[in-house]
């Protein structure tokens, strides 16, 4: 009977929020190191990130190694908050401990999340719905990535919205400067967020303070969206900011490859075709290849039996036939001359 009654007291509103955030962190870290014990873990992001995050921990300019030859991660995105997990490599470096990272970080969106919840609702209904949260399809998600910076925008958001509902200044200011930091796309965000300071709620008075902190976050976010898309990551980089496109709204050429075709592509396209092609990385192997995806500002791989560059492999595959299929900006999508239509067999997403 005692052991009941401790049982429903942890359902209690007060330790509420710790039991969703060890039972998320929790079980969301199992998923994703299981994950890695078989071996179906999304390693492309997460060997960057553990690159990123070690060189971090010697006080190095993170280099992605993976991405080019001393290829400066801040020439892709713009995420230096990731740099907070650097301390804890000097305890153990190892990528498992990313996946543990990432979790807690995104099971602590439980506790502004409650928070705001609570104000709403009442007793179990706000119970069930920050539980549904922690638990929802998006965060699971965000999991079976494994590692991604867009984990830290998780709480940051919740922590933006309780502010905002609370007309709480400090609270507001905090969370957004701290969006910038985890994203370039994030400066957007926060102008969304001045935006929504002067509008809501609907039907209260504006004062000169509402209007001056609103303008403020606007005009700072806009400011850090385009100082560092314009001057921080072409700094870095070659080629310039190169995430203007969003391939999955289907507006890009790669769009329009059909599925059960053997298609060839980089990495950063590759994820696109996984569920629906089967897909291969250029220079690996000898299987049938439908099309090619050839990202043409893409910098030179590291050294090794993979160094390419997407010049060397665009002339490959004009010299073995290939003809332009599609094009969009630098994305050169090339089709075999023995193409002859999606084959599910030799070609589908289960295709070995």
């Amino acid at each position: 009977m005692t052991s009941h009654l401790n049982i429903r007291r942890l359902f209690n509103d007060r330790p509420f929020p710790w039991v969703v955030f060890a039972l998320g962190t929790g079980l969301l870290s199992l998923f994703g190191l299981v994950r890695i014990a078989r071996s179906i873990a999304n390693g492309y992001d997460l060997g960057i990130f553990d690159q990123i995050v070690r060189r971090y921990a010697h006080f190095q300019v993170p280099y992605a190694t993976l991405k080019g030859d001393e290829f400066n991660i801040f020439g892709d995105h713009f995420h230096p908050l990731v740099a907070l997990w650097a301390p804890l490599y000097w305890i153990w470096d190892d990528p498992h401990l990313l996946i543990v990272l990432q979790t807690i970080v995104v099971a602590a969106t439980v506790f502004p999340l409650w928070r705001f919840v609570r104000r709403r609702w009442s007793g179990s209904v706000a119970k069930i719905f920050a539980a549904c949260i922690i638990a929802g399809w998006p965060i699971v998600a965000l999991a079976a990535f494994d590692v991604h910076e867009i984990a830290f925008a998780v709480p940051l958001l919740a922590w933006t919205i309780d502010g905002l509902d609370r007309r709480h200044t400090p609270t507001v200011a905090i969370a957004c400067f701290l969006l910038s930091l985890v994203r370039e796309d994030m400066g957007a965000v926060v102008a969304m967020a001045g935006v929504v300071w002067l509008v809501s709620p609907w039907r209260r008075r504006r004062t000169r303070p509402d209007w001056v902190i609103g303008a403020s976050l606007i005009i700072a976010g806009l400011a850090a969206f385009i100082i560092i898309t314009g001057m921080v990551i072409p700094h870095s980089s070659a080629t310039g900011y190169q995430y203007w496109d969003y391939g999955a709204f289907g507006a890009t050429a790669d769009a329009q490859i059909p599925p059960d075709t053997c298609v060839v592509a980089s990495n950063r396209y590759a994820d696109s075709f996984v569920r629906t092609n089967r897909v291969t990385v250029p220079g690996v192997g000898q299987h049938r290849q439908d099309f090619h995806i050839l990202d043409m500002s893409l910098p030179p791989t590291s050294v090794g039996p993979l160094n390419w560059t997407a010049q060397q492999a665009y002339d490959d595959a004009i010299s073995q036939g290939f003809t332009k299929w599609r094009s969009d900006g630098n994305v050169v999508i090339l089709q075999s001359p023995n193409y002859q239509g999606p084959d599910p067999v030799a070609c589908g997403p289960d295709a070995r």
